[in-house]
């Protein structure tokens, strides 16, 4: 038998379990920490752009067509599409069963094969798999005093902050929120077009004919070429505003008279502010399976390093930080593992009073854990809060067979057997018995690591430290514990009074519970009712518990979501949100907050947006973060002008709402009238809060219908009075702008935008065959 050997051969036993305890060590050291275990859940999505588009074109050009292709991929569980303003976004969940990678492949191949199907004008397809890992654990966020503009600042933590963070080991993407990139802006006014008889499409015509480098090849001589450099590009506003876009009567019409371009930004609709100073946010996305701890603590030494370098009046603070409490809490689980094997020792000393003893049975759970650990680390897991509760769990479990092991030793050497022999007959008589024991627990455990679902996936490292760390006890129980015993293992000759004086008390116990069973024997019928009664109480009390995905955590951080109604401009949500940021700064429990209004997503929707509130310390506050987020929730749902939510860091089910419900209707309209019923009905109930819907119909809009006779007769088509309308309130890209070693976009737009009304349309103007001017209103 192996404990035999072990006996035998001690040396060669204590360097086994030496080299068995480095790999625990190293892999204790090399595990990724995490939050919760790395999940691969197959869910992929898909993101389209189509510039300019409302959400009922981008239903029926864009997601149609590619729900009809991703809807004949195998294993798909349920597919769900939402249509915004210019964005169609596509989920596809698959069964757990499917791979993920194979299914995002599939996904890919169908929509390459709806591509020829989509507009010309739309933007590639984005195709991800859903990853847990996707979010920022970092942001960072930077103000700087009055000689920092946005674009300015923008510029700068693009070109000397960004640079730095990507390389970082771990770091699988910087993402920029609220940032706000330099542009030429062409800013047409309306009125003054159709005074100098020019039109929309006369100036983005030239504009673009005239700004352009096109190669022109090359001169060659007897001895020498030249390159042959064109430098078409205009590079400065001003003289853009000098372009010639057209001839009046009183000849040359320049873009200044007509407009002006001048200095701006690619898009006006994001807006960030940190502590209500205008700020730019930089989140960091760790890579999938990435150390999440040591990512955000070189996040953080990097800005340390990047802090002095800074220019006068730009600074940065670290909005939120996800790994503090990640660390936070695998700390306490650390402890817990500490305080557990402490007080085993404690409870073995009390009842077998012999150190020696005790030491042998104890070295049982670190050199369990440890080679748990190298065996953990070998399946590729991480220390995130389940796999260290197993080890919790496991910790009263690994010293039973040692305990037995010893305690059957310690019998033969009272009865006067000598410690080898004693070692030897001690683990063979109870050896079977204690594999026995862990097969069953095994039986018990490892079933938790196939449950199907999402708690299976969850659960998956749960189930495999503990039934490998179980395993790895037994192994050391019949090989370390007998050589430990045949070598160090003695009768005490006496005892001191604390021990008789245990003795007796255990004395006492037994005599106790004999009574107790004596009792019990004779009294069988009241004992089985009194279990009855109990076993129907433990049910009544089970079935009267509540439930819930996760617990309630306090991570010290939150997010406050919230909306406006659909068509509000980023004016009047600014306004909205400006309350919010006024009732935050008015908490002692807030530290800070961070707030994002567009420049997240394609569609950057100016009626949305998030602020990340940080907390002080859990010392420094009397209430949990939960009862804080019902209070703040309650108090800014009476601000009026917009809908808030709140939103807990921490946990695994990404911030998604823990109750939703999909109706589905074949009429739009009466399945918006359900979705009214249904959501004010739940308002109305005190069990929901935060309850809000995803479809929406309510965003103000202006119909251009054509008259297309008329425009016929003028030689103008709907394509044209199409691209007057966009070059005028879409704020296209018509061009580029070099300036230095640096090309930056040319955008249009209209000189009255932000207080313009439907009837402005009637003033636009465009130019039929005969060359002369036409009237919107003449045509629509």
């Amino acid at each position: 038998m192996i404990w035999n050997f072990c006996i035998k051969r001690p040396v060669f036993t204590t360097v086994i379990f030496l080299i068995l305890a480095i790999f625990g060590i190293y892999g204790y050291s090399d595990l990724p920490v995490r939050n919760f275990p790395d999940i691969d859940i197959p869910v992929v999505s898909v993101d389209v752009v189509l510039p300019g588009a409302e959400p009922e074109v981008v239903e029926r050009e864009i997601i149609d067509p590619l729900e009809e292709e991703i809807n004949t991929i195998e294993g798909l569980d349920t597919l769900q599409s939402t249509a915004r303003e210019q964005v169609a976004s596509i989920t596809a969940e698959f069964n757990l069963e499917r791979d993920i990678d194979i299914a995002a492949q599939d996904v890919r191949d169908a929509v390459e094969r709806a591509r020829r199907r989509l507009p010309s004008d739309a933007e590639a397809p984005i195709v991800r798999k859903l990853d847990m890992d996707a979010m920022p654990i970092v942001w960072v966020a930077f103000t700087g005093d009055e000689r920092w503009d946005e674009v300015r600042m923008s510029d700068y933590v693009d070109q000397y902050v960004v640079n730095r963070l990507e390389p970082l080991p771990g770091v699988g993407r910087v993402m920029v929120g609220g940032d706000q990139q330099y542009a030429v802006r062409v800013v047409l006014d309306h009125e003054k077009l159709a005074a100098h008889r020019v039109t929309v499409q006369d100036v983005v015509s030239t504009i673009q004919a005239n700004n352009v480098d096109i190669p022109s090849g090359r001169i060659e001589g007897k001895t020498r070429e030249f390159m042959v450099k064109t430098l078409g590009r205009l590079d400065s506003p001003e003289a853009f505003n000098r372009l010639i876009v057209g001839q009046g009567l009183e000849g040359p019409v320049r873009l200044a008279d007509v407009g002006e371009a001048r200095d701006g930004v690619e898009s006006d609709r994001r807006l960030s502010r940190f502590n209500r100073l205008p700020a730019l946010g930089v989140g960091v996305i760790q890579q999938s399976g990435a150390n999440t701890v040591e990512v955000a603590q070189q996040v953080v030494r990097r800005m340390e390093e990047i802090g002095p370098d800074l220019p006068e009046g730009l600074d940065y603070h670290i909005a939120s930080d996800q790994s503090e409490f990640i660390s936070e809490s695998i700390r306490d689980l650390q402890v817990s593992i500490l305080l557990a094997t402490l007080l085993v020792f404690v409870v073995i000393m009390f009842f077998l009073r012999s150190l020696g003893a005790t030491l042998i049975t104890t070295v049982a759970i670190p050199t369990s854990l440890a080679v748990g650990m190298a065996l953990i680390y070998a399946f590729g897991f991480s220390m995130n809060v389940i796999t260290l509760l197993g080890l919790i769990l496991v910790i009263g479990i690994v010293v039973d067979d040692a305990i037995v092991i010893l305690e059957s030793s310690y019998r033969h050497l009272e009865e006067g057997s000598s410690q080898k022999a004693s070692a030897r007959v001690g683990t063979t008589e109870v050896a079977f018995a204690a594999i026995a024991n862990t097969l069953s627990l095994g039986a018990v455990f490892i079933p938790v690591a196939f449950t199907r679902g999402i708690i299976g996936r969850i659960f998956f490292e749960f189930g495999i430290t503990v039934a490998v760390t179980i395993f790895a006890s037994t192994f050391t129980a019949l090989t370390l514990t007998p050589m430990l015993c045949s070598r160090f293992l003695r009768v005490s000759p006496s005892r001191g009074w604390v021990s008789r004086s245990i003795d007796r008390g255990l004395d006492r116990l037994g005599d106790f519970y004999n009574l107790v069973l004596n009792w019990s024997l004779k009294h069988r019928g009241m004992v089985v009712l009194l279990a009855v009664v109990v076993l129907v109480s433990g049910i009544l009390f089970f079935l009267g518990l509540s439930t819930e995905f996760q617990p309630d955590i306090d991570a010290g951080e939150f997010i406050l979501s919230f909306e406006t109604a659909e068509g509000t401009t980023l004016r009047e949500t600014d306004r909205y949100v400006t309350q919010i940021e006024e009732y935050l700064e008015k908490q002692a429990e807030v530290d800070n907050f961070f707030l994002l209004i567009g420049g997240m997503g394609a569609g950057e929707e100016v009626n949305s947006g998030m602020i990340i509130v940080g907390l002080v310390d859990r010392a420094d506050r009397a209430d949990h973060e939960q009862v804080i987020m019902d209070r703040y929730r309650n108090d800014l749902e009476q601000i009026p002008g917009g809908q808030i939510y709140t939103v807990q860091f921490g946990g695994p089910g990404g911030g998604e709402a823990p109750l939703q419900a999909v109706i589905q209707h074949e009429d739009l309209e009466e399945l918006d009238r359900l979705q009214r019923e249904i959501t004010d009905w739940m308002r109305q109930q005190p069990e929901f809060v935060g309850v809000d819907a995803d479809l929406s119909l309510e965003r103000p809009q202006v119909e251009v219908r054509f008259d297309r006779d008329i425009a016929a007769q003028h030689g103008i088509s709907v394509t044209e009075i199409s691209q007057a309308l966009r070059y005028l309130l879409s704020q296209p890209e018509i061009g580029e702008v070099e300036i230095g070693q640096q090309r930056y976009d040319l955008i249009s737009e209209i000189a009255s935008r932000g207080r313009t009304v439907p009837d402005l349309l009637e003033e636009i103007y465009l130019r039929d065959s005969a060359g002369e001017l036409v009237a919107l209103a003449n045509l629509v």
